[in-house]
């Protein structure tokens, strides 16, 4: 069964209990808190009211242990964006890339402000650039070329747009976790469609088939609310009933 799967449930609100404490007691301990710390870890995926507001509060109190340090100020820069405080979020996105260029944490966060500040292209242009330079295998590319795939979809460029989902972030060369691989592509196809375009039916069901693999129960919430589209195209109305009742 998923990893994804129910059953990950008890352990996720287990983890996110402990998890204040633990930090309180040890503000400096980065492996605890990189589960986290990024804008779909343990706390933005748990499904909580409040949560980007929650993980904002946490970074604001342990920001004082952590200084100048590129990595971290990346996470608070981006969880600030995400919370509507635009500009504070800036200088410090901007720092961590000024301290570490290569950093694709402070990349995401500089690509999820452009957008948040109604400013797409802007996105697309500073990733047209910036990702030539970061592996292709990076844990990030796929998702960072997905934020790329919506600059272009706005712009117009579809022919830009449908190559970097067929070649960056398709579930089949895409280079994240199966929820990656999940969100990222059904939320550009409903994009795609909602940009005036024509369904791509192969590609709605290679998606569902892929949902249903990867995550035959409902536990993770941002994934869970995917695969309803997925069920929705298809017409599967008792599935999409059924996920519902397990949410």
């Amino acid at each position: 069964m998923s990893r994804f799967s129910i059953d990950w449930w008890p352990a996720s609100e287990a983890a996110l209990t402990a998890l204040p404490g633990h930090l309180d007691a040890w503000p400096r301990d980065s492996v605890l808190l990189a589960t986290t710390a990024f804008t779909n870890g343990l706390i933005g995926s748990s499904g909580r009211a409040g949560q980007k507001r929650t993980l904002l509060a946490l970074l604001d109190r342990l920001a004082p242990s952590y200084g100048d340090d590129w990595w971290f100020t990346a996470h608070h820069g981006m969880a600030l964006s995400e919370n509507g405080e635009r500009a504070a979020a800036r200088p410090k996105i901007d720092r961590s890339l000024s301290q570490n260029p290569k950093n694709p944490w402070a990349a995401h966060a500089r690509a999820h402000l452009c957008y948040e500040e109604g400013d797409a292209d802007a996105a697309r242009v500073f990733l047209k650039s910036w990702l030539p330079n970061y592996p292709r295998t990076g844990s990030l590319y796929s998702h960072l070329s997905w934020h790329q795939a919506l600059g272009e979809l706005e712009a117009g460029d579809t022919g830009v747009a449908r190559r970097l989902f067929r070649e960056a972030f398709a579930p089949d060369v895409h280079s994240g976790p199966p929820r990656g691989k999940l969100n990222d592509a059904v939320s550009f196809l409903r994009r795609w469609e909602l940009a005036g375009h024509p369904r791509d039916a192969e590609a709605w069901r290679t998606m569902h088939d892929f949902a249903h693999g990867a995550f035959p129960r409902a536990g993770a919430a941002f994934s869970d609310l995917h695969i309803a589209l997925t069920e929705a195209v298809a017409g599967e109305a008792p599935a999409l009933a059924e996920r519902a009742r397990q949410i």
